[in-house]
């Protein structure tokens, strides 16, 4: 719900539910660049949950949303495996 969502807002979170309607419903896309405005404002930085797909992810960096987490980057996995895999892509 919208209530829900700018309560995630306060705390410089967009959720899933509107990141996956973007490109679906223009009323979520102008939710979504309302948030990422907002939190700008403030000068919090936005996370968007729920990014499943690079269209999405485009469409948040175009409206200065820079710091995602989806399944576009990866499925949820245990700690261990997660720092394994950590270790592959990073420098150490």
């Amino acid at each position: 719900s919208i209530r829900s969502e700018m309560r995630n807002c306060s705390k410089g979170g967009c959720g899933m539910t509107v990141v996956s309607n973007i490109g679906v419903k223009p009323s979520d896309a102008a939710i979504v660049q309302t948030i990422i405005a907002m939190g700008g404002s403030l000068g919090l930085e936005v996370i968007a949950e729920g990014v499943e797909t690079e269209a999405q992810r485009a469409f948040l960096e175009r409206h200065g949303c820079t710091i995602y987490q989806g399944y576009l980057f990866g499925k949820p996995m245990p700690l261990a495996e997660f720092e394994r895999v950590l270790t592959q892509v990073l420098p150490v």
